[in-house]
């Protein structure tokens, strides 16, 4: 019988200037590809945007609580802040 193991997760929105200009940015991309080694096979990372508003939804997934909040604020300290509001 499978079962779903559900793990932590928690949504982070963030405003931005322009939606197209932040997934372009060259240091948003390099702090992604950070965040996505730093995760490894422990969790997951979605980066969105929203459809309907001026911002950037990330989804992190991990078995610890803890990690969710290093890796959000290790994403929020190194993205270009010229590209958020």
């Amino acid at each position: 019988k499978n079962q779903i193991t559900s793990i932590p997760s928690k949504l982070f929105n963030t405003k931005v200037t322009d939606k197209k200009k932040f997934f372009e940015d060259k240091l948003n991309i390099k702090v992604f590809s950070k965040l996505e080694k730093m995760i490894g096979s422990s969790g997951r990372l979605l980066l969105r945007p929203s459809g309907t508003e001026n911002l950037i939804r990330l989804l992190i997934e991990h078995e610890d609580a803890e990690k969710i909040e290093i890796l959000s604020r290790y994403f929020y300290d190194n993205i270009n802040k010229n590209t958020i509001v």
